[in-house]
């Protein structure tokens, strides 16, 4: 008559079988079937007490252990810490967050020229972008395309401009200088000015923003499209 095997948490071994020549009854696999029994209430306690105090386990980390680029340890605890590297990143700056500054005649030509979706000079005259970076990232360089400039000594001017948080409901704003960077634009053909931050700082996600001031010295010059590039810190909650 069938019965039900009584198991016991312990971790049996080794396991019996019968071997060939053995008697063909009951009790020549019981022994094996109560090991296997024993194994699994022994291997399911164990898991169960794990994951139940899993959080306290103890375990210490050295500096043999790897991780990817946004995890190191660090202090003399070898504390796992959160430190993102800042990945360089570029991007093509869209004719339409430009407008000509006050005054100047500038207009963005479109698909039917031989240079689309940029702006000419009608007569000389600045161009600004305006621009935001992601918290914490850090401006480092902008290159402007520029074509016929027919000799004139064409520049870009980088500015990170900071809202005044006491006087934002009337637009106050103070701007902090980056540098300029000047050049001689020959003939016809086409060239780019690149302006290296001299000295890059965080930027603030909540209250900067940046702008580039153009300056067209040449009537029917173009200007095609600014790159910047910037650091990245990784990611971030906002």
């Amino acid at each position: 008559m069938a019965r039900a095997i009584v198991d016991v948490d312990q971790f049996t071994s080794p396991v019996m079988v019968p071997e060939a020549g053995d008697d063909r009854t009951a009790a020549s696999v019981q022994g094996g079937f109560q090991a296997l029994t024993n194994r699994t209430l022994n291997l399911k306690n164990t898991i169960e007490d794990g994951l139940a105090g899993y959080s306290d386990l103890p375990h210490v980390w050295t500096d043999t252990n790897e991780f990817s680029d946004i995890l190191a340890l660090s202090g003399t605890d070898n504390e796992l810490s959160y430190q993102p590297l800042p990945r360089t990143r570029r991007i093509i700056l869209p004719p339409t967050l430009a407008c000509p500054r006050a005054g100047a005649a500038i207009k963005l030509a479109g698909a039917g020229v031989s240079s689309p979706f940029c702006w000419y000079a009608e007569e000389l005259g600045s161009l600004v972008y305006t621009f935001r970076l992601p918290h914490g990232a850090m401006l480092q360089r902008v290159r402007v395309s520029f074509e016929k400039g027919l000799g004139a000594e064409f520049s870009v001017h980088v500015y990170q401009v900071e809202a005044i948080v006491g006087g934002i409901n009337t637009g106050a704003t103070v701007k902090h200088d980056l540098g300029v960077t000047s050049k001689v634009i020959a003939g016809t053909v086409a060239d780019v000015i690149t302006h290296v931050i001299p000295a890059p700082v965080a930027t603030n996600g909540q209250w900067h923003f940046y702008a580039l001031d153009i300056f067209m010295a040449a009537i029917g010059a173009g200007c095609g499209w600014p790159e910047i590039e910037f650091l990245d810190p990784g990611p971030r909650n906002f």
